[in-house]
């Protein structure tokens, strides 16, 4: 997994405020965000994407979701396990559809690999 699709551009996905929240690349929905803001605590850990972005991935026939909170964790499911396992709620940000950690395919990359490319790579 690597961090690329996170930082090059594809179509930009909009939130309800009409603010970019990711991308599109093919058939990805490319997420980047601050764990410490967007990782719901209660009732479960969860993460959460705004409605509106959602039903656009789904009208750009998006088949996964893929985020990265920038410090080595990419969260992955597809994007028909998240509807059918998410619930919509409003925290007073919008609707949006929450989906707790337990449901995500969860990847953790070492500080020292995630700044590898920096260097050359491994030699």
């Amino acid at each position: 997994m690597s961090t690329k699709n996170f930082t090059t551009t594809g179509k930009p996905i909009l939130n309800a405020r009409g603010l970019p929240c990711g991308y599109v690349r093919g058939e990805t929905f490319y997420r980047k965000f601050d764990p410490n803001r967007h990782i719901l605590k209660y009732p479960v850990p969860a993460l959460a994407y705004d409605r509106c972005a959602i039903d656009q991935a789904f009208c750009e026939d998006v088949e996964r979701l893929e985020a990265f909170d920038g410090q080595g964790t990419f969260y992955r499911v597809t994007l028909s396990h998240f509807l059918e396992a998410a619930r919509l709620d409003d925290r007073g940000y919008g609707p949006q559809y929450v989906l707790p950690l337990t449901g995500w395919s969860v990847t953790r990359k070492s500080k020292e690999a995630m700044q590898l490319p920096l260097f050359g790579g491994a030699r």
